[in-house]
């Protein structure tokens, strides 16, 4: 997959997770909305500047931005969603959710 479209669609999940606006997200990364729109439709790359920006603004790594090699459209959806979602847990709950992916490695091998 492209990465402007994993870019785009992991913006998107990381926004709404967050319930932020687009217009919200343009105000904290100080860019138009249509540039916010034209990034979570894959039209258009960010610079450096503008990923550490939406990062900030998100408040996760930029590095959850980016895909890994052979990563699906649909696996993207996945790891973003499930990144989002863990961002908000406080760190007992985060380290259940680390039991909890563990084991269920351990029943796939």
């Amino acid at each position: 997959m492209d990465i402007d479209k994993t870019f785009g669609i992991r913006l998107r999940i990381f926004r709404k997770h967050r319930g932020i606006s687009q217009e919200k997200l343009a105000e904290y990364a100080n860019k138009s909305v249509e540039a916010i729109s034209n990034l979570e439709r894959g039209l258009s790359l960010p610079s450096y500047e503008m990923i550490m920006a939406l990062a900030d603004a998100l408040a996760i790594p930029a590095a959850d931005f980016f895909q890994t090699e052979g990563e699906t459209p649909a696996r993207a959806v996945l790891i973003s969603t499930l990144l989002a979602a863990v961002s908000k847990l406080s760190d007992r709950d985060l380290d259940v959710a680390v039991e909890l992916v563990s084991a269920l490695n351990r029943r796939r091998e």
